[in-house]
């Protein structure tokens, strides 16, 4: 890593036809050291079902500054906290029956630590939603795709996130074409342009591909924004951030987080 104004000097120095060569030494040690992941959890009513857990997951670290990558997905699973809490706190929505976990990790290494660290964690864990950058606004050109994993763990559950996916696609197209609906799914301070949000089964590159490897298995959905050409950039900033698509992000998680926690055994073997 280096100074964008070092990048710049260095480019030029090249584009002249200069040689450079670097000389670097490192002075590295093993040692003990601990993650402390960032966890909360709305605790599952059913007795028979409270100790199976459906997983929010996201990762705190980033390049700075890092708005999309991955603040974005930061703060849409607490807004999908707050916002499952207050619902079922109020009676609006049924307590889950089985418990729904938010994780802050950092990113891969966390999640491995985690997960081997306690491995009960992993085989409570029915059903991940992670989310790495879902607020690109229209500057970045990001495309909002919602990822299902490998085919080897696919259950219902993918099916229901992208049903849930095309019902926000629908709505936010007929509010973007002037239509009247009962779902616009927009923020005062966003934009107004439909999600469109894309279906595909297997994209790697973040801490869902631990979740659903070969030693736990788990079933995933994976929102994110590809391409993003701010990506681990400095104009990876709050000003290319949507807040209509972080709402409408948030929406698909906790609308399937709702739906997972609620599923009984018999409803097509989901969980």
């Amino acid at each position: 890593m280096t100074s964008l104004g070092e990048a710049r000097a260095l480019q030029v120095r090249l584009a002249k036809g200069e040689s450079i060569r670097f000389h670097a030494k490192v002075d590295a040690v093993r040692e003990e050291g601990e993650y402390r992941i960032v966890t909360a959890t709305i605790p599952g009513s059913d007795p028979k079902l409270a100790d199976e857990e459906i997983t929010f997951s996201c990762h705190l670290d980033h390049p700075r500054p890092g708005a999309n990558d991955n603040a974005s997905g930061c703060v849409s699973i607490l807004e999908a906290a707050r916002t499952l809490k207050r619902l079922t706190d109020s009676g609006a929505l049924p307590a889950p029956k089985r418990t729904i976990r938010f994780l802050w990790p950092s990113e891969i290494e966390a999640t491995l630590i985690l997960l081997n660290a306690y491995p009960e964690l992993g085989e409570r864990t029915k059903h991940v939603i992670h989310m790495d950058m879902v607020g690109g606004g229209p500057e970045t050109k990001a495309v909002f795709r919602v990822s299902r994993g490998p085919k080897s763990t696919a259950d219902v559950s993918g099916d229901i996130a992208w049903a849930i996916t095309d019902f926000v696609n629908e709505h936010t197209l007929a509010f973007a074409s002037g239509e009247d609906t009962a779902f616009p799914l927009f923020s005062p301070e966003g934009g107004r342009e439909p999600l469109l949000a894309q279906h595909e089964w297997l994209d790697m590159g973040s801490d869902h591909d631990v979740f659903a490897a070969g030693s736990w298995g788990i079933p995933v959905t994976y929102m994110h924004d590809w391409p993003d050409r701010y990506i681990h950039t400095t104009k990876d900033v709050a000003a290319n951030i949507d807040p209509t698509k972080l709402k409408r992000a948030a929406f698909i998680g906790a609308v399937q987080a709702a739906v997972l926690a609620n599923l009984d055994d018999d409803d097509a073997g989901a969980c």
